[in-house]
This record gives structure tokens, C-alpha cells and sequence, in this order.
């Protein structure tokens, strides 16, 4: 069966015009994703918070991983891309369009656990401050 060779090279053009198109968009998205990561990060929180999303047995998480803090995209060994972790901009598109959806939540459990780890913060603050008047 002979191939449509113009028809191939049509097709090899529309290909391009996606690729780009489609590059395009990610290196917008990426951008955005940064923005938000560098915003959590000036928090200073040094807090590991992970929410779930999707239907892939996958979730988002703020936590310190190999590269470093920052937002981390993980799946369970369920999921179809087995178990892994990606720092969130390295995984795969269709796992970074699904997470974005959770980034509202996250910030909900981080600013949930941050007020709780403040409260311990005062209450360890002020039994110390009771101990050292016991050595004084």
C-alpha cells in the first residue's frame, strides 16, 4: 500500500504547528506554576503538607524532595505511571492540568497545619520559658 505523500506532508506540518503551539502553552503554564511555588516558598513554612487529586491515585504536595522544597507531584504505585515523584513542573502535562485544580486545597491544608504548628510553637515556647526559671 503506497503512502499519500502529500497528505504525509501535510500532516507532518500540522504536527509542527501543534508542537509549537502546545510548547507554547506549557512554557506559560510552567511560568505560572513557578510563580505560585516561589510565593509558597517566601513563606518560609518549612511545612510538608499533600492533597489528593484526580482519579490516577496521584497527589500534590509542598515538601522538601530531592530538588529541594517546592511543589511535588506524586503517584501511588497504582496509578498508570507506577510509583514516582516528580517536582510538579517535570511531570507529565497531563498530571500538571489535572494538580492545578488542587493547589486551592493545598494551601488550605498548609495554612491549616502552619496555624496548628504555631499554637504548639507558643505552648513548647512557654513550658521552656518555665524550665529555665526552674534552673535560674
Amino acid at each position: 500500500m503506497a503512502i499519500d505523500m502529500e497528505h504525509f506532508k501535510e500532516t507532518c506540518r500540522r504536527l509542527v504547528k501543534s508542537s509549537i503551539i502546545l510548547n507554547e502553552a506549557t512554557d506559560l503554564f510552567n511560568g505560572q506554576i513557578v510563580i505560585v511555588e516561589n510565593a509558597i516558598k517566601s513563606l518560609n513554612l518549612g511545612l510538608t503538607a499533600s492533597v489528593p487529586f484526580g482519579h490516577d491515585f496521584a497527589s500534590l504536595a509542598h515538601t522538601k524532595g530531592k530538588q529541594g522544597w517546592g511543589l511535588y507531584i506524586r503517584t501511588t504505585a497504582k496509578s498508570r505511571f507506577g510509583e514516582y515523584e516528580w517536582k510538579f513542573n517535570d511531570a507529565p502535562r497531563s498530571l500538571r492540568i489535572s494538580a492545578v485544580e488542587a493547589i486551592p486545597n493545598l494551601l488550605i491544608a498548609l495554612g491549616n497545619d502552619a496555624n496548628d504548628l504555631a499554637k504548639e510553637m507558643e505552648d513548647a515556647s512557654i513550658r521552656a520559658k518555665e524550665m529555665l526559671k526552674g534552673i535560674q
